[in-house]
Protein backbone atom coordinates (compact mmCIF):
# COMPACT_ATOMS: atom_id res chain seq x y z
CA UNK A 1 0.00 0.00 0.00
CA UNK A 2 1.59 3.18 -0.75
CA UNK A 3 1.42 5.87 1.44
CA UNK A 4 1.11 9.53 0.11
CA UNK A 5 2.07 12.15 2.94
CA UNK A 6 0.90 15.83 1.64
CA UNK A 7 3.69 18.09 2.42
CA UNK A 8 3.67 21.97 1.62
CA UNK A 9 6.36 23.03 -1.16
CA UNK A 10 9.94 24.04 -0.07
CA UNK A 11 10.02 27.72 -0.19
CA UNK A 12 13.34 29.72 -0.62
CA UNK A 13 14.44 32.43 2.42
CA UNK A 14 14.12 34.79 -0.19
CA UNK A 15 10.13 33.53 -1.33
CA UNK A 16 9.55 33.92 2.64
CA UNK A 17 11.05 36.93 3.01
CA UNK A 18 8.77 38.45 0.39
CA UNK A 19 5.71 36.91 1.92
CA UNK A 20 6.16 38.12 5.34
CA UNK A 21 6.77 42.04 3.52
CA UNK A 22 3.58 40.89 1.50
CA UNK A 23 1.53 40.40 5.03
CA UNK A 24 2.95 43.43 6.72
CA UNK A 25 5.56 43.01 8.23
CA UNK A 26 7.51 45.75 9.17
CA UNK A 27 10.53 44.60 9.77
CA UNK A 28 12.40 41.43 8.98
CA UNK A 29 14.88 39.55 11.90
CA UNK A 30 17.63 37.50 10.28
CA UNK A 31 19.67 35.32 12.46
CA UNK A 32 22.55 33.23 10.38
CA UNK A 33 22.25 29.81 12.99
CA UNK A 34 25.07 28.40 11.33
CA UNK A 35 27.70 31.41 12.35
CA UNK A 36 25.79 31.14 15.54
CA UNK A 37 26.85 27.93 16.50
CA UNK A 38 30.31 28.28 14.52
CA UNK A 39 29.52 26.33 11.55
CA UNK A 40 31.99 27.10 8.18
CA UNK A 41 28.98 27.38 5.77
CA UNK A 42 27.64 30.42 6.94
CA UNK A 43 24.56 32.09 4.52
CA UNK A 44 25.77 35.35 4.15
CA UNK A 45 25.09 35.37 0.33
CA UNK A 46 21.09 34.24 1.04
CA UNK A 47 20.76 36.97 3.91
CA UNK A 48 22.23 39.67 1.46
CA UNK A 49 19.97 38.72 -1.21
CA UNK A 50 17.05 39.13 0.81
CA UNK A 51 18.05 42.73 1.84
CA UNK A 52 18.82 43.76 -1.97
CA UNK A 53 15.32 42.07 -2.72
CA UNK A 54 12.66 43.74 0.10
CA UNK A 55 11.39 46.75 0.57
CA UNK A 56 11.82 47.08 4.48
CA UNK A 57 13.75 47.33 7.13
CA UNK A 58 16.30 43.94 7.91
CA UNK A 59 18.11 43.67 11.04
CA UNK A 60 20.54 40.35 11.00
CA UNK A 61 22.16 38.54 14.42
CA UNK A 62 24.61 35.82 12.99
CA UNK A 63 27.33 35.37 15.74
CA UNK A 64 28.87 39.33 15.12
CA UNK A 65 31.74 39.18 17.47
CA UNK A 66 33.84 41.78 15.42
CA UNK A 67 33.83 45.73 14.55
CA UNK A 68 34.43 44.53 11.02
CA UNK A 69 31.53 41.79 10.35
CA UNK A 70 29.21 44.56 12.52
CA UNK A 71 30.37 46.75 9.42
CA UNK A 72 30.19 44.66 6.86
CA UNK A 73 26.47 44.29 7.16
CA UNK A 74 25.87 47.63 7.78
CA UNK A 75 27.59 48.17 4.69
CA UNK A 76 25.69 45.47 2.70
CA UNK A 77 22.49 47.40 3.59
CA UNK A 78 21.17 45.59 7.22
CA UNK A 79 19.56 48.92 8.78
CA UNK A 80 20.24 46.89 12.43
CA UNK A 81 22.53 44.37 14.35
CA UNK A 82 21.86 42.37 17.41
CA UNK A 83 24.32 41.54 19.36
CA UNK A 84 24.26 38.69 21.59
CA UNK A 85 27.39 37.12 23.49
CA UNK A 86 29.61 39.52 22.79
CA UNK A 87 27.36 41.95 25.15
CA UNK A 88 28.19 39.70 28.06
CA UNK A 89 31.84 38.66 26.69
CA UNK A 90 33.44 41.54 24.81
CA UNK A 91 32.62 45.31 26.79
CA UNK A 92 35.33 47.20 24.50
CA UNK A 93 33.48 45.75 21.10
CA UNK A 94 29.71 46.66 22.38
CA UNK A 95 31.24 50.58 23.17
CA UNK A 96 33.03 50.76 20.47
CA UNK A 97 30.01 49.85 17.79
CA UNK A 98 27.56 51.78 19.52
CA UNK A 99 30.02 54.54 19.62
CA UNK A 100 30.39 53.90 15.88
CA UNK A 101 27.01 53.26 15.32
CA UNK A 102 24.53 54.55 17.44
CA UNK A 103 21.23 54.63 16.05
CA UNK A 104 21.49 50.84 14.57
CA UNK A 105 22.77 48.63 17.22
CA UNK A 106 20.37 46.26 19.04
CA UNK A 107 21.31 44.12 22.42
CA UNK A 108 19.71 40.75 22.69
CA UNK A 109 19.72 39.04 26.18
CA UNK A 110 18.32 35.63 26.61
CA UNK A 111 18.12 34.38 30.10
CA UNK A 112 17.09 30.11 30.78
Amino acid sequence: MEVLINRPPLISPLDSAVEFEKAGAEWLHIIDLGRVFGQDDDNTDVIQNIIKNVNIPVQVGCGLRSEISIGQWFNNGAERVVLGTAVVTDQRLVTDVCAHYPAVSYTHLRAH
